[in-house]
């Protein structure tokens, strides 16, 4: 019995497995690089973020500072606002009526925040409220007048602390004043102002 082999289809057959067995391997290899560089990219973009978080910490808070400055203001303003609104305008009403010189004209009126005061306790150092400052502009037309209004400012039991800050000789002989006095809460209640209850 006779065999003939046909060679020159084996080869080409031979040929096409290696070709598919090295183009399957390049395809293997090219996913495998493909699925590292993509890693590699995920790491080194991971590591730029943490490095931009952490250089992000070590930098004073810039945005803190001005939030915390208006945070102060708004604050500053409401604190302004509420002594405003407490402020006893009926006990200093009542008193200056009460002190009234007829040659005595209140030009005007303007309130000051509270004077507070560290307590004398070592161990409690809180601010303490002890009253309400007043300013009144008032002229005259001589400073006998001033003094004797002044004097009866003095007597009043809800003002302390009167005091003459100035005064000014003005056209036509008319004494201009600035009168600073301190309205505490405290004595409005006594009997000399019936109903008026400060807080």
């Amino acid at each position: 019995m006779k065999l003939e082999l046909d060679f020159a289809l084996n080869r080409a057959q031979r040929a096409r497995r290696v070709q598919l067995a090295v183009a399957s391997l390049g395809l293997v290899l090219g996913v495998q690089v493909g699925v590292c560089a993509w890693r590699y990219q995920a790491a080194v973009t991971s590591l730029q973020e943490h490095e931009d978080a952490m250089h992000a910490l070590r930098q004073p808070v810039q945005g803190a500072t001005s939030t915390s400055a208006a945070s102060a203001e708004v604050v500053t303003q409401v604190r302004e606002m509420i002594d405003s609104l407490a402020f006893p305008w009926d006990a200093v009403l009542a008193a200056m009526e009460k002190a009234r010189v007829p040659d005595v004209v209140v030009d005007a009126m303007e309130q000051r925040a509270p004077q507070r005061t560290q307590n004398s306790h070592a161990q409690d150092q809180r601010a303490q409220e002890i009253g309400h400052r007043v300013i009144l502009r008032v002229h005259a037309p001589d400073i006998g007048s001033v003094l004797e209004w002044l004097h009866r400012l003095e007597g009043q039991p809800v003002l302390r602390r009167v005091s003459l800050v100035s005064e000014s000789l003005r056209e036509q002989g008319r004494i201009d004043a600035v009168v600073d006095a301190m309205c505490v809460p405290g004595l409005a209640s006594q009997p000399g102002l019936p109903g008026l209850v400060l807080q």
